[in-house]
Order: C-alpha cells, then sequence, then structure tokens
C-alpha cells in the first residue's frame, strides 16, 4: 500500500487534478472514499479498502 500526500500549495496542479473541496480527501485507487472530517471509523474504512 502506497499513501501520497498532496500538499495543494507545492503541487497546485496535481492537486486540482481531483475532485475535491474539503481535507482531508481519501482516494483510493482513484474513487473518493471520503472528505472532510475523518473519524476513526472512517479512517478505518478508507484503510482497509487500500489493502483490498
Amino acid at each position: 500500500m502506497l499513501i501520497t500526500t498532496i500538499d495543494e500549495q507545492k503541487e497546485p496542479q496535481l492537486a486540482d487534478s481531483y475532485d475535491y473541496y474539503y481535507v482531508p480527501t481519501y482516494f483510493v485507487g482513484g474513487e473518493k472514499l471520503h472528505e472532510g472530517v475523518a473519524t476513526k471509523e472512517k479512517l478505518e474504512a478508507v484503510l482497509r479498502a487500500a489493502l483490498v
């Protein structure tokens, strides 16, 4: 599993290539799984999806 953090200040073009409004936003395989304040349960669901 590879986790990449994109800093929208340092990489604005790359950040603009993703469909998001709130941070953090989590994508797995190009699919947006969560956007906004992440609870422990939501973060766990994202990480589980990434392991599949």
